[in-house]
């Protein structure tokens, strides 16, 4: 989205669902302004509960007083491992 704060300048605001590199190029009335294209590096989200996933044997058993072990595979809401 995009909101005109009334003083000239504008604020602009986008979800991104992939990772990775982007260049962001922003116009008026077709032009490019001066300083693009701009290159932002989009990171995964926050781990969502939802999305995450354990593996191991730690999962399936474990004895009193005896050490199991699993692995948690954050993901962030759109599927993407966490950092």
């Amino acid at each position: 989205w995009v909101e005109d704060n009334g003083d000239g300048g504008f604020v602009v605001q986008f979800v991104c669902a992939t990772p990775g590199p982007y260049d962001i190029v922003a116009t008026i009335d077709g032009l490019p302004l001066p300083m693009c294209p701009i290159r932002i590096h989009v990171r995964p989200g926050l781990p969502s509960p939802f999305r995450t996933e354990l593996s191991g044997d730690g999962l399936r058993s474990c004895e009193v007083g005896m050490a199991a072990s699993f692995v948690i595979h954050a993901q962030d809401e759109f599927g993407n491992a966490c950092q």
